[in-house]
């Protein structure tokens, strides 16, 4: 009957109600007992306890009539009413039923004043109830109809008070209206209500009529009554009780089990489910219960599933629902837990490692650091020493070559460092590119020293992804201890400055001063005076990538790629180069060499295949101004005249086009030069650029081109080529790697492509002897390509 009514504070409003609600509880029980002891007969106290029981009891049966919280549930109590002793007298049969609705909503709500406004406004009901009965009767009603009006009048008090109390606020937002309750549920409710009232009057007028039965039968009747509801109230009081015992098997779980040692889960869920669900044994194993026991499902810490299976004696009690449902509860828990200490455990695991490299972090690095120097003793003297490794210029490397080519280099220095060093040592990260190692014990610091200079002479090995090629330069400080540190954080700092003191060293190109704990050993290249070596000799060189038709299966141009190598004859990245160029001010000059050296290779292979006339050659969009490269351009195709030039230009330099450079472009292909959009797909690639600037060729990136049973990718590829079909230009697809791709490629209409399909990059001797060996085929077997590949050579002048 009551809701939403808050526990200690009430606005006045609500107060009002409160307050009024316990004067017409108070004076409605006072008629009760007045009428009772003075008009009827105090032996009747004991049918009045009778019946304020069995109104207590039925006020706990209530039915909801609308959505929301708000609007109060309604009670099948009413239906009692014509019964009481006191129905004669309204306002004390109103205090008879208040009386009974006050005990049953003390235990429901467990707030005597709340219970009490409960039972004031079921008073005030019960009040209307009476007297519309008796009214209607008076008129000679029938019974029933009477009843009925009085339970539509019963409902209508309640709801009106309890309405009035939330200023007509029934809607599932809050405002005011009733729109939340349920006019269906209601009716219901009332034709319940209304049909149990005449059945309960029906019966008592036929048990009033029996003229065999006696008042002292009745009275007999009434105390099995009492009897049988005592009964009644004190089992679920016993149910109650087995429920609370379960709950607090429960509760102790959730509180116990998360706290458990590792190995004392399991035995510990063992021993509260055997205590929960009152089973003589519980065990937890790959055992499956039997037809008289019960089990749960428990998932252990690594993930295997295992069955919890309770088991009582022959002569007790079948296991209960209730019983299965606390099982589970407790499994479910118990998999929680271990669940978690393994997450746990996993977790104290990551947050010890580098999660790029695998090996140690810093924090993990001082503790290994600490147990090593308290693994000596205090008189030990066993050796320790602490290696500072430092990437250099690794940003420069990051910043030309990208984080992916970047991790790579740390994850493969990492290999290498734990590749170098011994069993028991310790390789860590400390954090960016810089690295730290443990070597302990040893016997010297010669020892040392021959370690560091493995470690080194290791890792300043070439490494090499997707084409690209670096020789990574290390700068090492070593810090060498023979006995036990008081602070061996010392130590690392001295590892830290001899590492310093190197790199100091390197640039003034002097040897650093070596003290008695120390040592530094360096090995680098000076990428700039490569550079500067390679454009003043022209000693790069170019590689050949075949571009071929579709339609034909033949090749009909070459990409021309740069491709250097250092004095020791190690590759050195063509994007760190060019980047190199480009900061000494010397890369149109660059380019120059390379467009030249392009050109004169087309010529070679010209002359060996008449069809293969067109070389592509990678620039800046902004080397073609006038003022940049423009007129060497002109000039330079005149030399050449059996020759096609490509000028291949990246989706990001031709962001910013002008139109200046749209008039250049102009020109250039006036000149017969053919301008080409590389590259197209690879980053955040833009519809605009394809009409920027004029153009002859789309090359599209193979991250377009990687999934073509993606029916988005073949798409967008599709859109393309419709769109070079609108525009006039033709579109190349990189990457292709085999032939369910070219096959793909054709079905989707495209009509040119290049990949390690068709060819790997080549020499200019290869790439010459290829077509005189096989013409312009535009697939060679894999016999034919090695026997190219074998042959070429990327020698050029060294630095």
């Amino acid at each position: 009957m009551l809701a939403d009514m808050g526990e200690t504070r009430y606005s006045r409003w609500e107060l009002s109600f409160l307050v009024a609600a316990w004067v017409v509880f108070v004076a409605s029980v006072v008629r009760a007992l007045q009428v009772v002891l003075v008009e009827l007969h105090p032996a009747l106290l004991v049918v009045l306890a009778v019946e304020v029981g069995a109104i207590a009891a039925a006020s706990t049966f209530r039915i909801a009539i609308a959505d929301t919280a708000a609007v109060p549930m309604v009670g099948m109590a009413a239906s009692l009413l014509v019964l009481t002793v006191a129905a004669e007298w309204p306002l004390a049969g109103a205090g008879v039923f208040g009386l009974g609705i006050f005990l049953g909503y003390s235990v429901l709500l467990r707030s005597p004043v709340r219970a009490g406004y409960a039972a004031g406004v079921a008073s005030l009901a019960a009040f209307a109830y009476l007297w519309s009965v008796q009214a209607l009767t008076a008129l000679a009603w029938p019974p029933p109809i009477a009843l009925a009006v009085g339970v539509a009048v019963y409902l209508l008090v309640i709801l009106t008070v309890e309405a009035a109390r939330q200023r007509w606020r029934w809607t599932l937002d809050g405002s005011v209206g009733f729109s939340a309750v349920r006019p269906v549920r209601l009716v219901a409710v009332w034709a319940m209500i209304t049909g149990l009232a005449v059945l309960v009057w029906g019966l008592a007028r036929v048990v009033v009529g029996w003229p065999e039965v006696s008042t002292a039968s009745l009275v007999a009747a009434l105390i099995m009554v009492a009897g049988a509801m005592a009964f009644l109230a004190v089992a679920p009081l016993r149910r109650l009780r087995e429920a609370t015992v379960r709950l607090d098997h429960v509760v102790e779980a959730a509180r116990d089990l998360p706290w458990a040692q590792v190995d004392d889960v399991e035995a510990h869920l063992v021993d509260l489910a055997r205590e929960a669900v009152r089973a003589e044994s519980v065990a937890l194993g790959t055992r499956r219960a039997s037809e008289s026991e019960i089990e749960a499902i428990v998932l252990d810490a690594e993930g295997d599933l295992l069955h919890l299976v309770a088991t009582r004696p022959l002569n007790a009690l079948a296991f209960s629902a209730n019983d299965r449902r606390v099982l589970d509860s407790l499994a479910h828990m118990g998999s929680v837990v271990m669940q978690s200490r393994a997450d746990i455990r996993q977790l104290e695991r990551r947050a010890g490692s580098d999660s790029l490299t695998g090996l140690p972090n810093h924090r993990a690095f001082q503790d290994h650091l600490e147990a090593a120097n308290e693994a000596r003793g205090v008189d030990g003297a066993t050796g320790l020493a602490v290696l500072y490794v430092d990437v250099d210029d690794f940003k420069d490397l990051n910043d030309h070559l990208g984080h992916r080519f970047g991790d790579h280099v740390l994850q493969s220095v990492a290999a290498r460092l734990v590749e170098s060093v011994r069993p028991g040592d310790v390789v860590a990260r400390l954090g960016g590119d810089e690295f730290a190692v443990i070597l302990s014990p040893l016997a010297s610091s010669d020892e040392a020293r021959s370690i560091a200079d493995r470690l080194l002479a290791r890792s300043g090995e070439v490494i090499e992804l997707d084409g690209m090629a670096v020789l990574p330069s290390l700068s090492v400080g070593v810090a060498y201890s023979e006995h036990r540190e008081d602070d061996v954080a010392a130590l690392v700092d001295e590892a830290d400055r001899m590492m310093l003191s190197v790199k100091r060293a390197a640039k003034e190109e002097t040897s650093p001063r070596m003290g008695n704990v120390g040592m530094t050993t360096r090995r680098s290249g000076r990428i700039n005076d490569v550079v500067e070596h390679m454009i003043d000799v022209d000693g790069h060189r170019l590689a050949f990538q075949p571009v071929v038709s579709l339609i034909a299966d033949r090749v009909w141009a070459f990409e021309a790629l740069l491709r250097v190598r250092d004095a020791n004859g190690s590759p050195i990245s063509p994007d760190m180069f060019v980047e190199a160029a480009k900061q000494l001010g010397r890369f149109n000059e660059l380019t120059e060499q390379i467009v030249h050296r392009a050109l004169a290779g087309a010529r070679r292979f010209v002359s060996l295949e008449s069809t293969v006339a067109c070389v592509t050659v990678n620039i800046d969009a902004g080397q073609m101004l006038p003022g940049e490269l423009g007129g060497f351009l002109e000039g330079v195709v005149e030399e050449y005249p059996e020759v096609q030039l490509c000028l291949e230009l990246n989706e990001r330099s031709v962001l910013t086009a002008d139109d200046e450079m749209r008039a250049q472009i102009a020109r250039l292909r006036a000149r017969g030069i053919l301008i080409a959009l590389d590259d197209y797909g690879s980053d955040r690639s833009s519809v605009a650029s394809l009409v920027r600037v004029p153009m002859d060729i789309l090359k599209i990136d193979r991250a377009l081109s990687d999934s073509l049973t993606e029916p988005a990718q073949v798409a967008v590829l599709r859109a393309l080529q419709e769109f070079g079909d609108t525009l006039d230009y033709s579109m190349v697809v990189e990457g292709v790697e085999d032939a369910a791709s070219a096959a793909a490629l054709r079905e989707i209409g495209v009509r040119s492509a290049q990949g390690y399909y068709y060819g790997v990059p080549m020499t200019v001797d290869a790439t010459a002897e290829r077509l005189r060996r096989h013409g312009a085929r535009a697939v060679l077997d894999g016999q034919e390509l090695r026997e190219l590949v074998e042959m070429q050579q990327f020698e050029g002048p060294t630095p």
